[in-house]
């Protein structure tokens, strides 16, 4: 089988490391550190750019034929009549392109797979190269994997071949190989003068031991295989293509790539600290909202037992002034002049009875609310401070250098609209919302006061629902109140009206708690919710930080065993 330039090992080898790089480079994409993918990605373009070979000679030398038959593919015109002032550089692309770089350099793209590994740039004439060495010397030279230097077999004397040699700083010698094309035009004893001649000149611009095959493309067109051109192929592929010094490069090529690993890992342990941070931070959150709405059940306990306490001693004092007034001797009395007075009759008794209960209530009531409602917005603004601090603190995270990356910058954004929207719970005007909400169910000298809180405001808009539920005590009772029935059915009259008084009791108690809880416990609502999109984000940067924690464990394994398997080959080989 004809061997080839392209070590296929090490191609294998080398797409694996690109591939690597390339997992590599996705993973650092995501954490978001531009400066280290940027790195990164020249270490990609590197391992993936093609073998470049620059190829220099006279004109009628025979280099298109020698690249021919040395990549066994036409990418290179034979013409009788070649152009003797342009430098090409011949690369792979999908289809036939030609790009014009400057009047002396243009680049040739061809749909040749051979140019997927190498890439030619293929010289007319060392005239003209010599007119332009900066083209060769500066651009190309220093990133080749091989120059190689064709002379016509029969006269490698040319001056202007050896000229550009001069050019060449000696950095860049070592990777010089002489060839003497169209050896079929010359005799044996010609072919070893000449090479003889190339080994003193050589030598003579300090080149040592220099590396001379003579070739014809004539011969390995024909398949003869004194061609010369295996020989050719086999150095390559051990010394530029394959060589020990290439796997070395790969091994060295990992350990770039597992150095920006080590700082992807180094800048995943900083997110993770901030995140174990922000997992501190959601806990203390859920500890405020959970103490403060615990705070604001308590202060509506509170509040309900107290008010209760004044319902059930002015509900003694009703029951007493009923009792009272249940006398035979009152109730004739209103009897008779409520004959003449409708004002002094047993209704007016009632409904004044009544009236006074309501206005004791609704003045224990307003008493109440104007001295413990601030501790209830107390309750709600602490628990808002509280969170605020808390949101605050992280906002100042200590761990780290600052950066850009991960979630940090939707992080600050969630904080400063959770703080913002617990500003504007905490400073809501429930009052003045209550007061246009209901006009109707607020009289106007107590609207006129501007000077009631919020709990004054909420019981204000429904203490005529707490309050109607003594409405009906009194109503029934003008229709019994005889004096027959009241001799026989006193005793179970008062009873029947205490009752009233304590059914009432527990129903204002169960209305009033229903009442705050839903205002104020909404409040607390409210906030959770606001924070709510900041604990889901931690959640969701967990499981976002465990997959990038996956990512970088499988790529460090991988690198470990591709590194083994790259000097295991090396030292084979």
């Amino acid at each position: 089988m004809k061997p080839t330039i392209i070590n296929e090992i090490f191609e294998h080898y080398r797409k694996e490391v690109a591939s690597w790089l390339n997992d590599l480079h996705a993973l650092i994409k995501d954490i978001e550190d531009r400066s280290l993918a940027e790195v990164v990605n020249d270490i990609l373009l590197h391992v993936n750019e093609p073998f470049l070979f620059v190829v220099v000679g006279e004109i009628k030398a025979g280099k298109s034929s020698f690249i021919n038959a040395l990549l066994d593919t036409d990418i290179c015109r034979v013409d009788p009549a070649p152009c003797t002032d342009t430098i090409q550089q011949i690369v792979f692309a999908d289809q036939q392109t030609e790009t014009i770089i400057n009047p002396h350099h243009r680049k040739i793209g061809l749909p040749a797979s051979v140019l997927r590994h190498v890439s030619i740039v293929d010289t007319p004439g060392t005239n003209t190269v010599i007119e332009h060495h900066h083209e060769i010397t500066e651009r190309y030279i220093p990133n080749s994997g091989l120059v190689l230097f064709v002379f016509p077999a029969k006269n490698p004397h040319t001056r202007t071949a050896w000229d550009l040699l001069d050019y060449v700083s000696e950095q860049w010698r070592k990777i010089v190989v002489f060839v003497l094309q169209q050896a079929d035009l010359a005799t044996e004893n010609e072919l070893r003068i000449n090479m003889a001649k190339v080994r003193e000149y050589a030598e003579a611009r300090g080149i040592q031991a220099p590396v001379i095959f003579a070739v014809s493309a004539k011969w390995e067109e024909e398949k003869n295989p004194k061609s010369g051109f295996d020989p050719v192929r086999t150095y390559i592929r051990e010394t530029v293509t394959g060589g020990r010094h290439l796997y070395l490069k790969l091994s060295t090529t990992l350990a770039s790539g597992e150095q920006a690993l080590r700082r992807v890992y180094d800048a995943l342990k900083v997110e993770q600290a901030r995140l174990e941070a922000d997992r501190g931070v959601a806990e203390r959150i859920r500890q405020v909202l959970e103490t403060g709405k615990k705070n604001s059940e308590r202060d509506i306990e509170q509040f309900v037992d107290i008010l209760c306490g004044r319902y059930d001693r002015i509900g003694l004092e009703i029951r007493s002034d009923f009792e009272e007034g249940l006398s035979v001797a009152a109730l004739y009395r209103r009897a008779v002049s409520g004959a003449f007075n409708r004002k002094k009759s047993v209704t007016a008794w009632l409904e004044e009875l009544q009236s006074r209960f309501e206005n004791r209530l609704a003045e224990a009531l307003m008493q109440e609310v104007g001295e413990r409602s601030l501790q209830f917005m107390e309750t709600i603004q602490d628990t808002a401070g509280r969170i605020d601090e808390v949101l605050g603190q992280s906002l100042t995270f200590p761990i780290g250098k600052k950066r850009k990356g991960l979630w940090n910058e939707k992080r600050a954004e969630l904080v400063t609209e959770i703080r913002r929207r617990i500003d504007a719970l905490a400073a809501k005007d429930l009052f003045h919302e209550t007061l246009v909400a209901n006009p109707a169910d607020m009289p106007s000298r107590l609207m006129s006061g501007g000077a009631f809180t919020l709990l004054g405001a909420l019981l204000l808009t429904t203490h005529v629902g707490f309050l109607d539920i003594t409405g009906g005590i009194l109503t029934g009772f003008g229709l019994i109140m005889t004096g027959a029935v009241l001799v026989a059915k006193r005793g179970k009259i008062i009873r029947e009206f205490s009752g009233a008084i304590q059914q009432g009791r527990d129903q204002f108690r169960d209305r009033l708690i229903q009442a705050l809880s839903e205002r104020f416990l909404h409040l607390h609502t409210e906030i959770s919710e606001s924070v709510k999109p900041f604990l889901t984000h931690i959640e969701a940067q967990e499981r976002h930080q465990a997959e990038l924690m996956a990512r970088g464990e499988a790529l460090q394994q991988r690198m470990q065993l591709l590194s083994q398997q790259i000097n295991n080959d090396m030292e084979a080989g």
